[in-house]
């Protein structure tokens, strides 16, 4: 147990729930307590004040104190456990529970000291009566002595409505309000108590194992595929289990891996793509420029033509990857100005006329009567949209068809290039836009050029905070969608109506 975070979880979990049984036990048992002390005060209030009407009355109906009349009350306080003194309106004493006592033959005062000692009254630690001594107690008439009050409540005895006299009662020997009975009630609640706190802790504690268990097992999970990865183990995944935050974490995890997966592929892919592009025409080059200086070819204009497009190839291929390095790098570089962008997309495909004249694919353009302006690089711009017309050009046959739109939507521009081409398998779609892929449609190697056209496309769009979709159907044609982003001033500006369905061409 060093502390792992199952141990963290397990005690924390335990910590929690103790504290909260344990803080619902001692209000509980404090409330209780409470309650039950102010139920027995109660209890004995109303007895106390029965004794005393009792007493008044007895007095009503002989017109005095008569000592011998009110024995049989005090005895019947003293069964229930109360000790009472009686005295008259002079406040001298009357009678107490023990003239009571000592009316009792011995073997009733036996019983009743049986019955004290059972019930708890405590009678054997306050006042004795003891046996052949009956002269223990005052005699009536003598003032009761201070020692009689404390602990007893006053009560005065009414009779005809004025006060003849006053009953002191209280607990017998001292022992409080609480009879045995009272305190073995408490003892047993209290019992109960412990026993719910102690099990309750039991099922807690297994409770807390389970969920420490059940939540650090999938971070265990995660850490462990982490290192793997770390190792150089990019296969590495973990399966979600549920939809809380640590299935989130997973799936993110297992997202970041996949990335790392493709993104290692996609690098040693590259690598290959840009080894062979780069060793085709160096070996060309080799072997033309080998048989020049051995004398097999002859220094004629057709074979220095030769040698001189091993060059231009070359020379193509690093200027593309310098192209990619500053689109990837574009957003330090734009030069952002408003722009008219029917007037830009007129003149890009205006540029495109001849070369699709010459293929025989029609090119037609569907732009806004009014014009749209937006807040971009001009020149980048005008190359996403070349390198998306030069796309489309090479993947569709004569006598087809290449459209250029341009509208707004959602405050945002959108120049759609759709083709009739021979469209790009399902499984292609995800990597197009990656560095150096290249599909298997579109005829022979050269004829697809180097694979990083979209690649910059997608480059410069995002450096203008806007993306690239693409939607294809193999023998039916693509259709990209460059959206963007308007200026805020822009957005003001309403959007003409296309020209009737009638493209200029």
């Amino acid at each position: 147990m060093r502390g792992t975070l199952w141990t963290k979880l397990a005690l924390s979990y335990l910590a929690v729930a103790v504290l909260a049984v344990g803080l619902a036990a001692f209000l509980f048992n404090s409330a209780l307590s409470r309650e039950f002390q102010a139920y027995v005060e109660e209890t004995q209030r109303l007895r106390d004040d029965q004794i005393a009407i009792l007493l008044g009355s007895i007095y009503e109906r002989d017109g005095r104190w008569n000592p011998r009349r009110i024995r049989d009350v005090l005895g019947l306080g003293m069964m229930s456990g109360r000790e009472i003194v009686v005295l008259d309106s002079e406040g001298r004493r009357v009678a107490d529970c023990w003239d009571s006592m000592r009316g009792m033959g011995q073997d009733a005062q036996s019983r009743m000291k049986r019955m004290a000692m059972i019930c708890g009254w405590g009678w054997n630690q306050g006042r004795r009566v003891q046996e052949g001594s009956p002269s223990r107690a005052p005699s009536p008439g003598v003032p009761g002595p201070p020692a009689a009050r404390e602990g007893k409540r006053t009560i005065p005895v009414l009779a005809g409505g004025r006060r003849v006299g006053t009953a002191l009662i209280g607990p017998t020997g001292g022992e409080g309000i609480f009879s045995m009975q009272d305190r073995s009630f408490r003892a047993t609640v209290n019992r109960w108590l412990w026993g719910v706190v102690f099990v309750s802790g039991g099922i807690a504690l297994l409770m807390s194992l389970g969920m420490a268990r059940r939540l650090s097992r999938p971070i265990h999970g995660l850490t462990e595929a982490a290192r793997r990865l770390r190792e150089g183990d990019l296969s590495q995944r973990v399966k979600p289990v549920g939809r809380d935050e640590i299935s989130q974490l997973a799936g993110a995890f297992n997202h970041l891996a996949e990335s790392l997966e493709r993104q290692e592929e996609f690098r040693k892919r590259l690598t290959g793509e840009l080894a062979h592009e780069l060793r085709t025409p160096l070996a060309n080059l080799q072997t033309h420029i080998e048989a020049l200086l051995d004398g097999v070819l002859a220094p004629t204009s057709e074979n220095l033509n030769s040698v001189h497009e091993e060059i231009l190839r070359l020379g193509r291929l690093v200027g593309s990857l310098e192209e990619l390095t500053r689109a990837e790098a574009s957003s330090l570089t734009l030069k952002r100005k408003e722009t008219d962008l029917g007037v830009l997309v007129e003149r890009i495909t205006g540029q495109f006329d001849p070369l699709f004249l010459e293929k025989g694919v029609r090119l037609t353009r569907s732009l806004p009567d009014s014009s749209l302006c937006a807040c971009l690089d001009g020149d980048k711009i005008s190359q996403v949209i070349g390198n998306l017309l030069s796309n489309a050009l090479k993947f569709t046959p004569r006598g087809g068809r290449v459209e250029v739109a341009l509208e707004e939507q959602g405050g945002e521009v959108r120049i759609l290039v759709r083709d009739t081409g021979v469209g790009i398998p399902e499984k292609d779609i995800p990597f197009i836009f990656e560095r150096f892929f290249r599909g298997k449609n579109g005829g022979d190697r050269a004829a697809r050029g180097s694979g990083i056209g979209l690649t910059i496309a997608r480059e410069l769009a995002q450096v203008h905070g806007g993306r690239i979709e693409v939607k294809s159907h193999p023998n039916r044609g693509t259709e990209f969608t460059v959206r963007l982003p308007l200026c805020p001033q822009d957005k003001k500006k309403s959007l003409g109506v296309p020209r009737g369905g009638q493209p200029r061409e």
